[in-house]
C-alpha cells in the first residue's frame, strides 16, 4: 500500500473516532438535517464513489429519482441509513446522495447540485474524467431532468 492511501484511511478512522466519541453519555434528540451541507455531501460522494468497484462506477443515463416530502423523509432517511447495505453501484449512491440534499435546510435542489459541482472540482482524490462524470450527474440531479 502506498503512503497516500494509509493518510487517507487513518484520517477517515480519525473522523469517525471523534464523531463516535461526540456523542457519548449524552441522549439528546438528533436533527439529521443538522449534519449535511453541499460541501460534506460533496466529500461522501467523492469518498464513496472511489470505494465503488470499477464495473459498478458505470451510472445510467436515467438520474436518481429525489423524495418528495423532506419532513416525512427525514426522520425514516437516518433509520434506512443505518439498516442498509451501503450502494453497490453509482445509480445507488447517486440516489442516497440526492435524497440528502432535500436535507439541507434553506437551500434549493439547483444550488445544493451547484455547491458540490463546485466542491468537487477541488477534490484532489478524483481525477478528471471522474470529476467530469459525477458534475454532469449533478447537473441532471440540480436540473430534475
Amino acid at each position: 500500500m502506498n503512503a497516500r492511501f494509509i493518510i487517507t484511511r487513518a484520517r477517515w478512522i480519525l473522523v469517525l473516532v471523534a464523531l463516535a466519541l461526540a456523542g457519548c453519555g449524552e441522549s439528546s434528540q438528533f436533527d439529521p438535517a443538522t449534519q449535511y451541507t453541499a460541501e460534506s455531501l460533496a466529500q461522501e460522494l467523492s469518498f464513496r464513489y472511489r470505494t465503488l468497484k470499477p464495473a459498478a462506477r458505470a451510472a445510467s443515463a436515467k438520474p436518481a429519482p429525489l423524495r418528495k416530502d423532506r419532513d416525512a423523509e427525514v426522520k425514516s432517511l437516518a433509520e434506512e441509513a443505518t439498516k442498509k447495505a451501503p450502494a453497490a453501484t453509482l445509480d445507488e449512491l447517486l440516489a442516497e446522495i440526492a435524497d440528502k440534499a432535500t436535507l439541507i435546510p434553506g437551500k434549493s435542489r439547483p444550488e445544493v447540485c451547484k455547491a458540490m459541482i463546485d466542491s468537487l472540482a477541488q477534490d484532489k482524490e478524483l481525477n478528471d474524467s471522474d470529476k467530469q462524470l459525477l458534475s454532469d450527474k449533478l447537473q441532471q440531479l440540480g436540473q430534475g431532468s
